[in-house]
């Protein structure tokens, strides 16, 4: 090979190194991105697992339909609802 092929030759092969080195850097990237995408997917889960055992209000089933009619520990008893 004669210096303007040589020359040529390296030049090409430096440029598809860079190519190469910038795919790695997306897919880096892309990897770092999801890995934290699925972190806080996982935490906001996490977040509302540990919700659940406290709520301490009533829903709408365990209203009274006629709370005049039965006395309110008697609806409870009867409902044999741990967390009630």
């Amino acid at each position: 090979m004669d210096e303007p092929e040589t020359t040529h030759f390296l030049m090409q092969m430096e440029i598809e190194d860079e190519v190469v080195q910038d795919e790695l850097d997306n897919s880096s990237a892309a990897v770092a991105a999801a890995i934290m995408v699925l972190g806080a997917e996982e935490a906001s889960r996490l977040c509302a697992e540990r919700q659940k055992p406290s709520r301490l209000y009533l829903c709408h089933p365990h209203l009274l339909p006629n709370p005049r009619i039965d006395a309110p520990w008697k609806q409870l008893y009867h409902s044999q609802d741990d967390r009630a």
